[in-house]
């Protein structure tokens, strides 16, 4: 696949919203373009920041080490989403790790460049801040969320989550992103055994169906419910 142009690119992206097409061409003529194939790491927590990352086509996620050497998954990332842009922002290293959940194609833009842009172009300084800021918030409610809720409600609101951030297959049911049971664990926050339980606990009771790595949502006015219930 060739290297797309910036100007030219549907994806819908809030970082670069609203700039002319030759100011986006400024990015595409500098940029260098990857891919990544599933589960290869694209940058790693503890390295230099480089550069800045965009999802032309594919999926990844953001995880960092946490207690006892486990990860946790703390952003799921879509196409036409941004990475690096924090630790590169803040001249510091990689606080988690990037990796493709799926093979994937991402463009890199030099930490110069990004940088004689951002001096020169007072609209992507604001949507910088408007990222950042939405970020933060976000970051505010998952943890008043998390340590509030069951593992049925954490695994409820990760499904929905999956759901609303990369949609579902042609039947309507289907979730399009296949994640190991670690993974959802990792975003749950719980042991892996505690999901494979509330999985079947769902399959049991008619909320879902499992093939394999493949979740079927058959009930979602029940799982929006589950979500949102207070135990």
């Amino acid at each position: 696949m060739k290297a797309p142009f910036c100007s030219s690119c549907t994806n819908h992206n809030e970082f670069f919203c609203g700039l002319k097409s030759n100011d986006r061409d400024v990015f595409s003529v500098n940029k260098k373009f990857h891919f990544y194939k599933k589960g290869e790491v694209i940058f790693a927590e503890g390295k230099r920041a480089r550069g800045l990352f965009c999802i032309y086509k594919g999926k990844a996620k953001l995880s960092k080490t946490g207690a006892e050497g486990k990860d946790v998954i703390i952003r799921l990332i879509n196409k036409g989403e941004v990475l690096g842009y924090r630790a590169l922002l803040a001249d510091e290293v990689y606080r988690a790790s990037a990796t493709a959940l799926e093979d994937s194609y991402i463009c890199k833009i030099s930490k110069k460049v990004f940088f004689d842009q951002l001096s020169s172009n007072q609209l992507i300084s604001a949507n910088i801040i408007k990222i950042l800021t939405h970020d933060l918030a976000k970051a505010e409610d998952n943890v008043i969320h998390h340590s509030q809720a069951s593992v049925r409600q954490r695994l409820a609101r990760v499904l929905l989550l999956l759901k609303s951030k990369y949609g579902l297959e042609k039947d309507g049911r289907t979730l399009t992103v296949t994640l190991t049971r670690r993974e959802i664990s990792e975003m749950t926050g719980t042991t892996t055994e505690s999901v494979i339980r509330a999985l079947a606990a769902f399959d049991k009771d008619g909320i879902l169906n499992l093939h394999k790595k493949k979740i079927e949502l058959v009930d979602l006015s029940k799982l929006e419910m589950l979500a949102d219930l207070q135990e």
